[in-house]
């Protein structure tokens, strides 16, 4: 059975916005097409801004315009942010995938030339917010963005509209977000958990950021930026035998101890889930391992349960699914809801 994938065309639209926010700066990558070159003429050589039909006018005039009218940055409500042109110039338009936005290798098809520009806004301290206004211009431009918080992406592709804002986690980047729901990403939970019940057997997976983990049993991380290739054994061991006894699992009345199936490191898609391999060293605040327990059954059970038990104060919703021959049933656990539970309503399993 297939499960819905939320499809926008936010990631092919005339001009792509990414913004990177770091320590002390945000970086902003354009891939402005040619059919918004009118709306984003102030950022553009006079050469170009001539041809476009406009008289003479100087270019740091334009280009404060740009910066405080066209397309804005606020930090904390502030006045907005001047930046700095790195780069500009004429690049082929990356190729991206229409579900995810992900770069794609170049096909032979030729591609669509863009006008590619780098700008860095400097940073004071560890702003709150980011209020992102924009696109004002006129015409107005079709932009798709994507905002990445020291190297995580906030939200999955969207369409940029007049005024989104974005809130800072700097203690923990994984927890930044755009105050506008419909910007949350897909993957914006730090653990999540299924069940699959089929005949002779029932599987229990948890997906979570060692990160969050960290929090109830030592992984060896703590203030940590990266998870060494060296430490990731052990940490997998002590994570596993920490969630083993975790989540406790009830097969038509009985408690049943699991077996471990496997662990690994996981990367994570709109489209897919795929084990790292080989080994890699690992950003601390992404990193996300998919652990497997295995229950052995008779036959198809008639009703199986899932006992989420660990909430705290940053993990208040956990997206879980119950899966079978019929297809699988979201649901979100929070504690005042906290067991996922699956009855039989197949009529004609396949054993």
């Amino acid at each position: 059975m297939a499960d819905a994938i939320i499809r926008t065309q936010a990631m092919f639209a005339s001009t792509i916005a990414e913004y990177y926010v770091e320590e002390e700066k945000i970086r902003l990558e354009l891939e402005i097409g040619a059919a918004d070159l009118q709306s984003f003429r102030n950022l553009l050589p006079d050469e170009i801004y001539q041809k476009l039909g406009h008289p003479p006018r100087p270019f740091a005039e334009r280009l404060a315009a740009f910066f405080t009218r066209d397309l804005v940055i606020r930090a904390d409500d502030g006045e907005p942010l001047i930046g700095r042109i790195l780069e500009m110039e004429p690049r082929p338009r990356i190729k991206r995938d229409d579900i995810t936005g992900e770069p794609l290798p170049v096909g032979e098809e030729e591609p669509e030339v863009v006008v590619y520009a780098s700008i860095e806004y400097p940073l004071e301290g560890r702003p709150r917010t980011l209020m992102l206004q924009g696109p004002a211009m006129n015409p107005l431009p079709s932009v798709g963005f994507v905002a990445y918080h020291r190297g995580i992406a906030v939200n999955d592709f969207r369409y940029l509209t007049p005024l989104q804002t974005l809130e800072l986690d700097w203690e923990d980047p994984w927890y930044s977000a755009f105050e506008r729901r419909a910007l949350r990403r897909s993957y914006f939970a730090p653990m999540s958990g299924f069940i699959y019940v089929e005949p002779y057997e029932v599987r229990k997976e948890i997906i979570v950021r060692p990160l969050d983990l960290q929090r109830w049993v030592d992984l060896g991380i703590e203030g940590s930026e990266t998870i060494p290739v060296e430490i990731q054994p052990e940490l997998t061991r002590r994570a596993a035998a920490f969630l083993r006894e975790r989540h406790k699992v009830v097969i038509d009345g009985r408690e049943i101890v699991p077996d471990l199936a496997r662990i690994n490191f996981l990367e994570r898609t709109l489209r897919t889930s795929r084990v790292i391999e080989p080994p890699r060293e690992l950003d601390v605040y992404s990193a996300i391992l998919g652990v497997i327990f295995v229950y052995p059954t008779e036959s198809l059970p008639q009703k199986v349960s899932m006992d989420w038990d660990l909430f705290d104060e940053r993990i208040q919703l956990v997206p879980a699914s119950s899966v079978d021959q019929a297809g699988s049933l979201p649901i979100y656990l929070e504690p005042d809801f906290a067991v996922l539970e699956w009855e039989n309503f197949l009529k004609n399993p396949e054993l």
